[in-house]
């Protein structure tokens, strides 16, 4: 393939997207090493596709794995960098070929910012009692920036063009999925897995795309993948994990409970919601987590104490406490048991 198709803009995407294309290529290398990768790895890079129309999955992972950390991408010169042709072609294709999934379209913002714009979220509060739910980072799909994107109609965009306020409003729901699966999801959005190679958690409430207004419900379906070699998003020896935040419009003609599919005879619990309609949905934000060993990062679990109220003593008072509680426990136990007792015998018997 000639230099002058590959060796783009894709330095400059990573200096002023770094997040975002850091994003991109731990999706494509989750993707390319699923035991599902020949479903969940779509679209796959052109650069590797082979004359029979068959995938070159080790050439795309042998590339993968011998690209430079985002680091040196984005701050050495091209020359000292030794890039091979399919170097340079994976990342133009990756970070800047579909208008949908250019690097530039991923805003990393603060936590602050996300909780300010989704007040639903609830990671304070009762949820604060469980730091996995604080995410690492969040991005927010910035798509309406792109004026180059054609198809207005896609499913990523969930038909919500338009002026008419009251076909804006949403609702917003939490999809917990595979992180293997965000490479595709990414670029055709959300659609119905029911009755499809991609189902993995059943249909007990219909067929349709699974949300929920429960931030930890949605959680509880999210697997991890390993992260990208040269990734900074996520420290060495960790695994990434995402949560879907998305809008599900609210047609002002159409009552809520017709967007709740129920196929099988039983409504779906309340927090439930089956879209049957992928135009409905919008992707919104990601939430990426990071599993670090002992499944929580010390980040999270320093940033769960402030949220929730408690400082360092009040979490001694709490071990303490519990440990006093299983002693006090143990003692009653093997009181009732010993052979000589009373109230042994009367427990017994």
């Amino acid at each position: 393939m000639p230099e002058s198709e590959t060796d783009g803009q894709w330095q400059e995407i990573i200096r002023f997207y770094a997040q975002g294309s850091d994003l991109l290529l731990n999706c494509l290398a989750a993707a390319s090493l699923s035991y599902r990768r020949a479903t969940v790895c779509v679209p796959f890079p052109k650069c590797f596709q082979l004359s029979n129309n068959s995938r070159d999955y080790s050439a795309l992972q042998q590339c993968l794995d011998t690209l430079p950390s985002l680091h040196e991408l984005s701050t050495a010169s091209k020359e000292n960098l030794n890039l091979t042709c399919q170097h340079r072609a994976l990342l133009e294709w990756t970070l800047a070929s579909h208008p949908r999934r250019k690097a530039s379209a991923f805003q990393p913002i603060s936590l602050l910012t996300f909780l300010h714009e989704v007040p639903c979220a609830r990671l304070t509060g009762s949820h604060a009692s469980n730091p996995s739910l604080l995410p690492e980072a969040v991005f927010k799909l910035a798509l309406n920036a792109q004026p180059n994107v054609a198809d207005t109609n896609s499913a990523l965009n969930g038909g919500f063009e338009g002026n008419d306020a009251a076909q804006q409003r949403t609702v917003t729901a939490f999809h917990g999925t595979s992180f293997e699966c965000l490479h595709s999801i990414l670029r055709s959005g959300l659609v119905p897995a029911s009755n499809t190679k991609l189902e993995r958690n059943g249909k007990t409430f219909g067929e349709g795309i699974y949300l929920t207004t429960e931030l930890p419900v949605a959680y509880s379906f999210c697997s991890g993948a390993e992260r990208w070699k040269g990734s900074t998003l996520a420290p060495e020896g960790t695994r990434l994990r995402c949560v879907l935040v998305c809008g599900v419009k609210e047609n002002a003609q159409i009552d809520k409970t017709e967007l709740v599919s129920n196929k099988n005879g039983d409504p779906p619990p309340e927090h439930y919601l089956v879209i049957d309609r992928p135009d409905l949905i919008k992707i919104q934000y990601i939430l990426v987590y990071v599993d670090h060993c002992g499944n929580n990062s010390s980040r999270n679990l320093a940033a769960a104490a402030p949220v929730a109220g408690q400082d360092s003593q009040n979490t001694g008072a709490v071990s303490l406490s519990s440990m006093a509680g299983v002693v006090v426990f143990i003692a009653i136990v093997l009181w009732l048991i010993m052979p000589g007792s009373s109230s042994s015998r009367n427990f017994m018997y």
